[in-house]
């Protein structure tokens, strides 16, 4: 087979992985005709290097993927986790696993992996475990990782800057959910940049249960299991709710609020919420749980409009998210200043064109000191 030939058939590889006909290929790439696409497969036509440098960028891999030799084998891409798949999953997951290994790259460009802990282990046999024993999982969790009172504050810095997780968030359709993966890229997860803060760090609680319980044989035989499905993704809620929700702590701060006939108003519940960082759904289900309230009060108040109008407000207030990975951003600026990676690549990684580059990163607030090659912060 000739390089030709070889690079064809790669190309094939990945634009069958996204389930993309040639038709959608040469549509995106700027071809007027499948032809093209069909004569480039089968090895009889010539690619420009611009013309590659396209296909590779719609078929969310790195050049270097397409380029391999035919030794090398077809790569077998690591397991994916999906909480709820979206309709267009298979592209959705190219440019998860595309950014994960850009994420991957950064790091080991600045020898950054090698000094992360290993995430905490806890196995289970689904057909046995109960949720009481999924809280106390979280206990253990909460204690190991040092994540404090209030953990949903430190969850997200202790995850990336301690145990290398590597958040990529994205605009997901309406009904997708978080995905995670544990492979040689380190645990991932995927997160819709659609949901608001404190709905991520649900999300983020959930995925950390997978990848502390990770288990892809058990993950696999679940696809094909909607009931034991079904179980795991309930003790993945509970497990949420647990580490998020610290049962001593949240009795505590209720105790606080209480009026003197001893109950919680409307507004106090709302206020627990944004101290835990959590939704004020999440809070009143965690109450209910744990039987701070009955669970006739919980419906009760879920379902008053007086409560969701002010649930809203509170929600309009608290702002959002980013829509990118701070640390992703701040590591990938500093291997560029350093040299390590190209603007070309920078750019790829922050999804904008080269000649807006610049632009991008003064919106970010990072300015380059050039003579001392230096990150700066602007605070302005």
């Amino acid at each position: 087979m000739n390089d030709k030939e070889l690079l064809g058939k790669r190309i094939k590889e990945e634009r069958s992985k996204l389930k993309m006909s040639q038709e959608d290929l040469a549509k995106r790439i700027g071809w007027g005709s499948h032809v093209q696409v069909s004569t480039m497969e089968n090895g009889s036509r010539d690619i420009k290097a611009w013309e590659l440098a396209k296909i590779a960028n719609v078929l969310k891999v790195d050049i270097s993927q397409l380029m391999k030799k035919v030794t090398d084998g077809p790569t077998e891409s690591p397991f994916v986790l999906w909480r709820q798949r979206p309709s267009n999953a298979s592209e959705v997951q190219a440019e998860f696993l595309k950014k994960s290994s850009d994420y991957a790259l950064i790091e080991r460009l600045l020898k950054i992996d090698s000094s992360v802990k290993k995430l905490p282990s806890e196995k289970f046999v689904i057909d046995m475990i109960e949720e009481s024993q999924i809280y106390l999982m979280a206990d253990r969790v909460r204690e190991e990782m040092a994540l404090g009172k209030f953990p949903a504050k430190s969850l997200v810095q202790t995850l990336e800057d301690i145990y290398g997780v590597k958040f990529i968030i994205k605009d997901l359709m309406s009904g997708a959910a978080a995905i995670s993966i544990s492979s040689k890229l380190g645990p991932c997860i995927l997160l819709n940049a659609n949901d608001v803060l404190w709905r991520q760090h649900y999300s983020i609680a959930h995925e950390l249960f997978h990848l502390i319980t990770w288990n892809e044989e058990l993950f696999k035989n679940l696809e094909d299991d909607p009931k034991r499905a079904e179980k795991n993704e309930r003790l993945a809620e509970c497990f949420a709710a647990g580490l998020l929700i610290p049962h001593d702590v949240l009795v505590s701060e209720c105790e606080k609020l209480k009026s003197d006939s001893g109950s919680l108003s409307y507004v106090s519940i709302v206020a627990l919420a944004r101290q835990f960082e959590v939704s004020a759904q999440a809070m009143i289900y965690r109450m209910k749980s744990l039987k701070i309230l009955s669970w006739k009060t919980a419906e009760k108040i879920l379902n008053d409009p007086q409560f969701i109008a002010l649930n809203v407000m509170a929600n309009k207030a608290r702002g959002s998210t980013s829509s990118l990975s701070e640390r992703l951003i701040r590591i990938s600026y500093q291997a560029y200043t350093d040299g390590k990676i190209s603007g070309a690549k920078l750019s790829e990684i922050l999804d904008v064109p080269l000649i807006d580059l610049e632009k991008t990163l003064n919106n970010y607030g990072l300015i380059e000191d050039v003579e001392n090659n230096e990150i700066k912060i602007s605070h302005s």
